[in-house]
């Protein structure tokens, strides 16, 4: 089949690389995939090196500052102009199906209905923050795909709370990750300990609460450092800066270290792995940093309990209470031999769980579903004209 996906931003984050893997997959199961894309940016130079055909292609797209029922109102209005725009991109493309890869570009569906061609979209959002008119307008967009991903158990009941027709018609995938190797053992002896977050520098991630956690443990006499991994959206540099008037308010600005991007982020050691989200669809970090081998703290929240179970995988503790999770730091440093045989089980189920192989043969056989649903079409209209 020839497959158009579309995606929304060209970064290197969460949802774009479990975009390149998606498409590597359809590719490596013998489908035509070409990826569209509104600007350029380093995801393009993977998709290059990959071998995936990309276009950079102008369309809308929805944005935290569209998350208001007003704006909504004005990106509804100026609707039919930019799906005739797209129809009209997808015709040219002439595609078997498109896949959008998350709920920010509700133009695709629409105009994919247009065009009479199958949709796939895939749920990357858990929107539960936002009020009610809002997510149903977000996920409004779904009653029109043919298909539907969720990558949790979390983000399936989401959609279904906003839609209930939408549950029949919603299929789980958990992500399927490059898992990393065993992240290298910190020699203990009369050394400090390191705390790491890996993500986007946001408050849906929860670095503060991380902050707040390290600023505890030391104040109990705990030699502690933390460093934060990862860069914020354009647009959100001030969260950055009310992280280091954070730190520098509680006395720790010393002790937290900004490393910025980087796609090797376990290759440097950690005592202990910190996902302290406020909202979390699904947790590709918590998933990577188990499979390092280190002891890891996720909130409750979101897809996080799907993948870390309390106390046999990892160690779950309630979102914004910097309090637990300090709690749960010592824990994993008074009792390390405990810790680290609650890691190595974690490193072994999410090896057998969330493997690149299972979740490339699931998204064939969402692929393959529309090809029988198209194909029984086609058969079922040529036996009627004959």
């Amino acid at each position: 089949m020839k497959i158009m996906a579309v995606h929304h931003h060209p970064d290197l984050y969460g949802s774009d690389l479990m975009l390149l893997r998606t498409l590597e997959g359809f590719r490596d199961t013998g489908h035509d995939v070409t990826l569209l894309v509104p600007d350029k940016g380093p995801l393009l130079d993977r998709a290059d090196r990959a071998g995936i055909t990309y276009q950079v292609l102008r369309y809308p797209q929805l944005s935290k500052s569209l998350m208001r029922p007003l704006a909504l109102v004005r990106l509804v209005a100026a609707l039919p102009v930019d799906i005739l725009r797209l129809a009209a991109h997808i015709r040219r493309l002439a595609p078997d199906v498109i896949y959008v890869n998350t709920l920010t570009m509700p133009h695709w569906p629409l105009a994919a209905r247009l065009c009479r061609r199958p949709v796939v979209v895939h749920v990357r959002e858990l929107e539960s923050e936002v009020g009610r008119l809002v997510s149903r307008l977000l996920t409004g967009q779904l009653l029109v795909a043919s298909s539907i991903v969720a990558n949790s158990r979390a983000t399936a009941e989401y959609i279904s709370g906003d839609w209930s027709a939408l549950k029949v018609r919603t299929r789980v995938v958990y992500n399927g990750l490059d898992l990393p190797e065993l992240a290298p053992r910190i020699d203990r002896q009369g050394s400090h300990v390191v705390l790491k977050v890996v993500g986007r520098l946001s408050p849906r991630k929860g670095q503060d609460v991380a902050i707040r956690a390290l600023a505890a443990i030391r104040e109990l006499d705990v030699d502690g450092r933390l460093v934060l991994v990862g860069t914020v959206f354009p647009g959100y540099e001030w969260y950055e800066r009310e992280l280091r008037a954070l730190a520098a308010t509680l006395g720790v600005s010393e002790f937290v270290f900004f490393r910025g991007y980087t796609d090797r982020p376990w290759e440097e050691g950690a005592d202990v792995v910190l996902v302290p989200s406020r909202l979390e669809p699904f947790g590709n970090v918590a998933a990577e940093a188990l499979a390092s081998g280190t002891p890891t703290v996720v909130t409750s929240v979101g897809g996080l309990p799907e993948i870390v179970q309390n106390d046999e995988t990892g160690f779950v503790v309630p979102p914004e209470d910097d309090a637990a999770m300090c709690d749960a730091i010592l824990r994993i440093l008074e009792r390390p031999h405990a810790a680290r045989a609650v890691a190595a089980a974690g490193r072994a189920a999410v090896i057998e769980r969330y493997s690149r192989a299972r979740y490339t043969l699931e998204m064939a056989e969402v692929i393959g579903e529309i090809a029988e649903t198209r194909g029984a079409i086609v058969d079922g209209g040529a036996a009627s004209n004959g």
